[in-house]
Formats: structure tokens, C-alpha cells, sequence
């Protein structure tokens, strides 16, 4: 909260507004996005090779505010994210102990305002995990808001699981 005030504060845009921003890929689900992490005998030295498209319409902008945010917060290990301008957390990020964070829409059975949104949770991963297990146990542990499924990869052996969760479900594959 205290980061979007400052926000809209510095870019003299209304906090409500900022706030629903950070909401939208909640609400607007993007179907095309997919994410992909292989190590071990998958490559050629067992090292972990992930990556994400943005392949989803995004009426241009991609173009125009696409960031690439380097965060160092005051608890938690320090995270870049890759998103746009005004969505303070994006969809993929990756933190200082080598593991990412990276999310594909899905739907589920259950949506709710009484969760924490994709973009924030991705968020939580990176700044508080060190292991991927570290990162499902997250997702395990915190109220969720909707369906998605989440890339959780990296670390160190390296390792990767795909979380797909609703509001009140979670499966790890």
C-alpha cells in the first residue's frame, strides 16, 4: 500500500485507479501466455533453463510501457520483475537466490476478493523464497484470489513445479 501511494502520489494518478491496475491480469485473462523450465538430463550441463512469453493482445502496451523494475525491499531477498508501466509487480520475476516466479492463466473453480491477486503473489514468491519448495509452500499458505497456474523454478540444486490453484484448491505438479 505505502508503495502504490507513493506511486500515484509521484505520477498524480488517483490511488483507486493504481489499485485496480495492479488487478488486471485478474480480471482480463490472458489464454496465450505459457512459461517453460527444464534442467537436469533435459540440458546439456543439468542447469536450469527457464522461459516466458507475452504473447497475449495487449492493445500495444507492450510498445510503449514495458519495464523491467529492479527491486531491493527493505525484508526479503531483492527481485527484478518484467511488466508494465503503473503494475508495480508483474508476471514473471526472478530474485538474487535464482528463482522465478512466472504466471499462466487458468481458470478455477473458485474466485475471490478475499485472496491475494496473481501479480502480488508472484511478488511474495521472489522476495521471500530460496527454494522452489519454499515458493509452493507460499502459495500453499497464503488466502489466493483466482485461478492461474504458477511457474515456480531455479534455485539451487536446481528444481521447478507448476502450481495450479484457485481460491480454494491447490495441485503441484
Amino acid at each position: 500500500r505505502e508503495e502504490l501511494h507513493a506511486l500515484a502520489d509521484t505520477a498524480r494518478v488517483d490511488y483507486w485507479d493504481l489499485v485496480a491496475l495492479q488487478l488486471f491480469g485478474d480480471v482480463w485473462r490472458a489464454s496465450q501466455c505459457s512459461s517453460i523450465a527444464v534442467y537436469g538430463r533435459a540440458t546439456a550441463t543439468g542447469e536450469l533453463i527457464a522461459g516466458r512469453n507475452f504473447d497475449f493482445w495487449d492493445h500495444g502496451v507492450s510498445e510503449y510501457a514495458a519495464v523491467i523494475i529492479h527491486y531491493v525491499p527493505a525484508t526479503g531477498l531483492p527481485f527484478f520483475t518484467v511488466t508494465w508501466a503503473g503494475v508495480i509487480n508483474g508476471w514473471t520475476a526472478m530474485n538474487t537466490k535464482g528463482v522465478l516466479a512466472a504466471n499462466n492463466t487458468s481458470w478455477g473453480r473458485s474466485d475471490s476478493l478475499d485472496g491475494l491477486s496473481t501479480c502480488f503473489m508472484i511478488r511474495k514468491i521472489v522476495q521471500h523464497a530460496s527454494t522452489v519448495q519454499e515458493g509452493v509452500d507460499i502459495i500453499r499458505n497464503t488466502p489466493r484470489a483466482c485461478g492461474t497456474n504458477m511457474l515456480v523454478a531455479g534455485g539451487s540444486p536446481p528444481a521447478a513445479a507448476v502450481v495450479e490453484y484457485d481460491h480454494e484448491q491447490v495441485a503441484v505438479r
